[in-house]
């Protein structure tokens, strides 16, 4: 039975479905009949991915994770839809109705994040889990001297994606060539991480907003650049390591004015309303632009993605110092739409226990 998990788990990963085959095989252990559309389906696998290879490349095209956050529901969807596409009806009939009952996940009610753990307990339930509050009771004060290396951070590239994926507002380089992008070093972090993708959590309210807290006070947004290791491959093999994910977190406050670097983000919201829709940037603009004026006083502490799955694989840096945008601009995000027709509003998920981590609050000199 080992080697049929092993064995399938390595064809699914091919196919950058391992979310659909962890949840397969969840319900495999609590319904003793799945075993035989296991065995089917992995007997299908074999035949397919000896067939053609243009079958194979069609599956591994449709059922890319492209998203650095990975999202179970839109993947679980997406990896039944290509196994049916190869697969007769009858292999998945058994299981048919367990299937459309994956777990959905959002910011209210029995979807939101009171209820994660019990619909993604692989991770969710953990006791490293993200965002936290930053509370200068809990902290070690440190000071060093590894000051920022962000190297191609003042580089406007060519082309940038902007994207509403149903839960936030995703920005992204077209390229993902580890030798292009920008990468972040230094700052006590230990290793090298290029940059994937950043997005934005924000408040129905200017009251709330933000995923972290400073001393309990919430700020109407939350801005996350999200990197992974560049001693891995790919940001799908990042996510499964313990340091695979850094992430810089950035607060932003209201301001009177419009704060013109954003701009160009605001401009592109506009054309993303309805959930699952992308455009490209129409005015590209360096990562630096999204950094407070002074990065050298930070939080750290190891912690999680704040959406599901909620891998525990973030080492966090968030800035002591924000950002600003106005009230005007922070309009437009709540503007966005999700996949119900409903108002992106309060994407944030409620601080966690640190459960005994250390938490430092480091200043470079």
């Amino acid at each position: 039975m080992r080697d049929l998990y092993t064995t399938m788990d390595s064809i699914l990963k091919a196919l950058d479905c391992t979310n659909f085959f962890l949840f397969f095989r969840r319900s495999c252990y609590q319904h003793r009949e799945h075993m035989k559309v296991l065995e089917q389906i992995l007997n299908i696998c074999r035949v397919v991915l000896r067939s053609t290879m243009m079958k194979y490349l069609t599956v591994k095209i449709s059922c890319q994770v492209n998203s650095v956050e990975p999202r179970p529901p839109n993947q679980t969807k997406c990896c039944r839809s290509c196994l049916l596409g190869f697969f007769p009806s009858r292999v998945l009939a058994v299981d048919a109705d367990h299937v459309d009952e994956t777990p959905h996940w959002g910011y209210e009610g029995t979807t939101g994040p009171t209820y994660w753990p019990s619909l993604f307990p692989e991770f969710c339930s953990g006791r490293s889990q993200s965002p936290i509050d930053l509370n200068d009771d809990d902290d070690t004060l440190e000071t060093s001297t590894d000051d920022w290396v962000l190297d191609r951070y003042d580089i406007i590239p060519k082309k940038m994606i902007i994207k509403n994926n149903g839960h936030t507002a995703q920005i992204e380089w077209t390229t993902t060539d580890i030798r292009e992008v920008p990468n972040v070093s230094g700052g006590n972090l230990g290793d090298t991480y290029a940059f994937a993708q950043f997005h934005f959590h924000w408040g129905k309210k200017n009251n709330r907003g933000s995923e972290h807290t400073f001393n309990g006070k919430k700020f109407p947004a939350e801005l996350h650049l999200v990197h992974f290791n560049t001693k891995y491959d790919t940001i799908g093999d990042a996510v499964l390591k313990a340091d695979g994910l850094a992430v810089l977190g950035v607060m932003l406050e209201i301001a009177n004015e419009d704060n013109e670097d954003l701009s160009p983000i605001i401009d592109g919201l506009s054309t993303i309303v309805d959930a699952n829709s992308q455009k490209t940037l129409a005015t590209p603009f360096p990562l630096s632009d999204l950094l407070p004026a002074d990065t050298s006083s930070f939080y750290r502490y190891s912690g999680s993605l704040t959406t599901p799955n909620c891998n525990e694989v973030v080492t966090w840096t968030v800035f002591e110092n924000s950002i600003t945008i106005s009230k005007a601009q922070i309009e437009k995000f709540r503007e966005l739409l999700d996949e119900e027709g409903h108002h992106v509003e309060d994407n944030f998920r409620h601080v966690q226990p640190l459960n005994g981590r250390l938490l430092e609050k480091i200043q470079l000199v």
